[in-house]
C-alpha cells in the first residue's frame, strides 16, 4: 500500500477509481451531503459529482440548473437542492476555484465554504 493509499484510508475517503454510483458517499445516511462543483455547475465533472449525479439521478442537475444563480457564478457561492434518489435529503454545492498552487486565494475560497454559517 503507497503512502498516499494509506493516508487516504485513514479517512475512509476514496480515491477516483473507487467511486462510483454504489459509492459509500451514495449510501451516507445523513441529512445533506456536501459537493464541490465547478462555475460551470455540471455534475459530470469531478468524481465525487459524477457519484452523486449517478445515485441521485438526473433530477438533481435539473434542479441545480434551475436554482443556480443567474448572475456569473464566484468561487465561494453555494447552492442547495434536495437529494433525489439519495438517502441524504439535501445536497449543498459549493463553487471552488480551480486551485492554482497557492497563487490565489483558492485555499481562502474553499475554507470559506466549508465553513461557513449560511
Amino acid at each position: 500500500m503507497s503512502a498516499e493509499s494509506a493516508h487516504l484510508s485513514t479517512f475512509g475517503a476514496e480515491t477516483e477509481a473507487e467511486i462510483r454510483p454504489t459509492s459509500r458517499i451514495c449510501r451516507q445516511q445523513v441529512d445533506g451531503l456536501a459537493n464541490s462543483v465547478g462555475t460551470n455547475y455540471k455534475l459530470a465533472e469531478g468524481a465525487v459529482a459524477r457519484s452523486i449525479l449517478q445515485g441521485a439521478g438526473p433530477q438533481i442537475q435539473q434542479e441545480l440548473d434551475s436554482v443556480k444563480p443567474k448572475s456569473p457564478p464566484r468561487g465561494g457561492d453555494i447552492v442547495v437542492t434536495g437529494g433525489h434518489r439519495l438517502s441524504a435529503s439535501c445536497v449543498f454545492h459549493g463553487v471552488l476555484k480551480k486551485w492554482n498552487n497557492g497563487k490565489d486565494d483558492a485555499e481562502a475560497v474553499s475554507i470559506n465554504v466549508i465553513v461557513t454559517d449560511r
